[in-house]
């Protein structure tokens, strides 16, 4: 039973400071605090990727700590976890993108420890449910953003189904519909989001570009984001029907994008949510999404009244929605209604909170699992590692302050260790899954 006071451990990679789980972590954590827990932010620190001073500069918190790991070995993250932990005494750990996290508490539990651990599931990747097998006889429990990322965890990750807790996201939400941007000459899509072909599609913007030409159709594109895709992004799109405005922070988004276009397009192949589909629904800026891996059992989004939507990669029906926008009498309206209502009744920065709360709370009070022994991790390659073994090198290297033999992101602190599936089949069962439950 939670007391007041409860303390919780964030582990959270401070190469990522942009996007909806950074702003996610800001007002939880602010909320929590609100309610008389105690939580700290555990940044990642690496020795060239992972920075939390610039984390810190976008995203400021006063209750926060590093935990530095300059090697960037398996052996190096999991020592370096074990003493944020001893450091703050956490009664529940929480890993966001953080598998190392599960790994040290389960060597802190064979000496002893009874802290607590949770896997926070942002995402439809198959990494994330095979690190939830991996560390399935670790985890009290596994708290995921999307309804389709729960039932994921319960028949890839094999998480029994009572540990599995449902937390949207969730943002403050106007009492009334604002005021409609008054239409001009060209009609003003917005694309928020990481530049990335992978999950995002951003190749899709030039193909809808190019369908709203051929239907005649003057408009914009206004991108909000950067990626490693930008370069490729700006030459498939004519000059001057594009603004690429970089990475915008999220407290600037309403007025540097929403209150300036009259639509939100979202071309991914999966989301748990996105934030930003909600940030705009608030803003009143009607949404015209893909039918995305990860929307059929949240049943949120519904196709003419909250948002208009289409398949995945269809481009031409994706810009017949964006065109409707102007053309049919009352679409509009009503679109921007259904959006603000959905949000103040599902996704809700109090309810958000409230049910982070409730879930961390069931995760304490499950019963305790079983003594196992500690969960096998992919090992460092480096010559130290082959002839001293794994503790002896990162000793050494701790010793005379080296780097180990990674030294990508990925490397430093990986976003998960890797799935235990073909990622092919893990998405052809995701999407099965999910179009069972979906809303037409």
């Amino acid at each position: 039973m939670r007391t007041e006071g409860t303390r919780l451990l964030f582990l959270w990679p401070s190469a990522h400071w942009s996007g909806g789980v950074a702003v996610w972590l800001d007002y939880l954590l602010q909320g929590l605090e609100c309610r008389e827990w105690k939580p700290v932010l555990g940044l990642l620190e690496g020795a060239r990727y992972n920075r939390p001073q610039k984390y810190l500069e976008e995203h400021p918190s006063n209750s926060w700590i590093p935990v530095p790991c300059l090697t960037g070995t398996p052996e190096g993250r999991c020592r370096a976890v074990v003493r944020a932990i001893r450091v703050t005494r956490p009664d529940l750990v929480v890993g966001v993108n953080a598998p190392d996290a599960y790994g040290g508490v389960a060597r802190l539990r064979r000496r002893g420890s009874p802290v607590r651990v949770a896997m926070a599931i942002h995402g439809i990747e198959p990494g994330l449910y095979g690190d939830a097998r991996r560390f399935r006889g670790v985890l009290d429990g596994v708290i995921a953003s999307n309804r389709l990322a729960c039932r994921l965890a319960e028949d890839i990750g094999g998480i029994d189904s009572a540990r599995v807790h449902y937390a949207p996201y969730g943002l403050e939400a106007p009492a009334d519909l604002p005021p409609a941007r008054t239409p001009g000459a060209v009609l003003r899509i917005g694309f928020v989001s990481r530049i990335v072909e992978a999950q995002k599609r951003v190749d899709d913007l030039a193909k809808i570009s190019r369908a709203l030409d051929r239907a005649s159709v003057s408009h914009q594109l206004v991108i909000a984001g950067s990626g490693p895709y930008e370069a490729r992004l700006r030459e498939s799109l004519n000059g001057d029907q594009a603004v690429f405005l970089g990475s915008v922070a999220a407290s600037d988004l309403p007025e540097s994008v929403y209150r300036r276009i009259d639509a939100l397009l979202i071309t991914s192949d999966w989301e748990t949510g996105p934030l930003v589909a909600w940030e705009a629904m608030a803003e009143g800026v009607p949404v015209v999404s893909s039918r995305y891996v990860g929307s059929g059992l949240e049943s949120s989004l519904r196709n003419e009244e909250n948002a208009l939507l289409f398949e995945v990669g269809d481009a031409e029906a994706a810009a017949g929605h964006l065109a409707r926008l102007r053309t049919e009498p009352g679409l509009r309206d009503r679109i921007r209604r259904g959006g603000l209502q959905l949000v103040r009744e599902r996704y809700s920065r109090r309810l958000s909170v409230e049910t982070w709360e409730r879930s961390f709370e069931a995760v304490m009070e499950a019963p305790p699992l079983p003594d196992v022994p500690e969960p096998p991790v992919p090992r460092a390659t480096g010559r130290l590692e082959r002839v001293m073994g794994a503790g002896v090198a990162e000793s050494v290297r701790e010793a005379l302050r080296r780097t180990g033999p990674d030294s990508s992101t990925a490397g430093e602190w990986p976003h998960a260790y890797g799935s235990l599936m073909n990622e092919t089949e893990f998405m052809r069962q995701a999407t099965r899954i999910d179009r069972d439950g979906r809303v037409v």
